[in-house]
């Protein structure tokens, strides 16, 4: 993985995440970032970049086991 990006948006803006620990091939790659959540903001959107510059894809196909399950990940939000 090469970077991470947040939104607070539906995905309009991103915002850079910080990789952090060390990168290992099939691994997760732990990160941190910073947003502004407002009683607007119902999800947080993640998405990761490869080294050739490809993002994950904002939904993929449904299938009964869930390969290639690599889409947008969506975090619920409530501000209260």
């Amino acid at each position: 993985m090469a970077a991470v990006e947040v939104s607070v948006d539906d995905g309009a803006t991103w915002q850079p995440a910080t990789l952090t620990g060390k990168d290992h091939d099939f691994c997760w790659q732990l990160w941190k970032g910073n947003v502004k959540v407002t009683a607007e903001t119902k999800q947080i959107i993640l998405r990761a970049k490869d080294s050739r510059g490809n993002f994950m894809p904002t939904q993929v196909p449904w299938n009964k086991k869930g390969y290639l399950q690599n889409s947008w990940f969506r975090l619920p939000v409530t501000v209260s």
